[in-house]
């Protein structure tokens, strides 16, 4: 059985309008270039979002009001978002391991099973939060380039 891989004729309209986008648009000035409703244009975004990041092209959001495509300076920024959201559901996946009552009545398979989980959930935790804080200054103490030597001492070295 062959993969449809065609693009709706919707989501490509509202690809190619973004793809004209280099600073903000709103959802109602996007639906209105792609000769959408609010609506359609809403439901078909995520996929037009989603095949525009092949090609780099990253739009944030701009609640409620439109998107914003992000510049390269946006985009570093966007690794600090994920960190906090994979930290949230790592603590919330944990927390929700550690609701076993009876955790010596499973069998060992089970236990291991929530064992593995459970440290690999605080395990992302931890990781997920070193990345949110801030890097600590170096503490290489400065070493002093030495000095040039000069003429004299050039000379005294030669005898």
């Amino acid at each position: 059985m062959a993969i449809n891989t065609d693009r709706s004729p919707d989501t490509q309209a509202v690809v190619d309008v973004l793809r004209g986008v280099n600073g903000e648009i709103l959802y109602k000035d996007l639906a209105r270039r792609a000769s959408l409703s609010l609506a359609r244009t809403k439901s078909v975004l995520t996929n037009a979002r989603r095949i525009l990041q092949g090609d780099n092209i990253l739009f944030g959001t701009m609640t409620g009001i439109g998107l914003k495509r992000l510049t390269d300076e946006d985009k570093v920024r966007l690794p600090r978002n994920d960190f906090k959201k994979l930290k949230r559901a790592a603590r919330r996946a944990r927390k929700k391991s550690e609701t076993i009552d009876n955790f010596d009545q499973l069998s060992l398979v089970n236990q291991t099973q929530v064992t593995t989980d459970r440290y690999l959930f605080s395990l992302i935790e931890g990781q997920a939060e070193s990345q949110l804080k801030p890097a600590a200054p170096s503490t290489k103490p400065v070493v002093e380039a030495p000095e040039m030597p000069t003429a004299e001492n050039l000379i005294r070295l030669k005898k």
